[in-house]
């Protein structure tokens, strides 16, 4: 069953052949944490969308904490959070995306399949985009000047205030690290021309602004001395 773009939930009845839940990322790792966990993003099996899991690991108490299963709950990271994204103002015309440490693309703001070679519901050649093979040059741009600073993403431990290139015009970029005690690790990145501030400093002053700083004081010449 899937929650897809906010409808009615709905059967995913295609038939995709043997599942061994023992054999997902999700699975292996609250098994090897022992705890509860999220996976790292990965496609779901059957609708083949980016899906990041919560997990948890059923023990029986009775039998030496035999583990008797793992306990999953999927969410699909696709048009919810990029819908989330485009509601968000980010100056007159930024843009915001996020990704993981491994630098797989999990949502953005502009229009943009997160995976590759996605055609329809179930694609099995599919495997998640890289930001840095985004077709948009402002996600693809900026993933790659993200990478040659800081060597990898994992390095960016704080939140970061840059600023950088996009096309020969200055942009303001803000790296945001966002996680939990359950292993969420992501960075929400958020890019802003510099000229969006410009003009909204230019839009709150009158066009003769700057005359006021220059313009001469009062003639007093022909006022009778004391």
């Amino acid at each position: 069953m899937a929650w897809i773009s906010g409808a009615i939930p709905r059967y995913l009845r295609e038939r995709v052949g043997q599942y061994d839940p023992r054999v997902r990322p999700w699975y292996r790792k609250a098994k090897a944490q022992g705890r509860a966990a999220w996976s790292e993003i990965y496609l779901d099996f059957s609708s083949q969308l980016p899906t990041i899991t919560a997990s948890l690991p059923v023990y029986n108490n009775k039998m030496g904490n035999q583990l008797v299963g793992v306990c999953g709950t999927d969410l699909l990271l696709s048009e919810e959070l990029r819908q989330f994204l485009q509601s968000l103002q980010i100056g007159r015309s930024g843009e915001a995306f996020v990704v993981d440490r491994a630098g797989v693309l999990i949502s953005s703001s502009m229009d943009e399949t997160v995976s590759v070679g996605l055609t329809g519901l179930i694609a099995k050649d599919s495997e998640a985009l890289k930001a840095f093979e985004s077709r948009h040059p402002l996600v693809r741009d900026t993933a790659q000047y993200l990478n040659q600073r800081f060597g990898k993403l994992n390095q960016i431990e704080t939140a970061q205030q840059l600023n950088f290139k996009l096309a020969g015009e200055p942009q303001f970029l803000e790296v945001l690290p966002f996680g939990d005690r359950y292993g969420l690790d992501w960075l929400i990145v958020l890019v802003v021309p510099e000229i969006d501030f410009m003009q909204e400093v230019l839009c709150q002053y009158p066009p003769d602004y700057p005359a006021l700083f220059v313009s001469p004081g009062p003639d007093y010449s022909d006022r009778h001395p004391l």
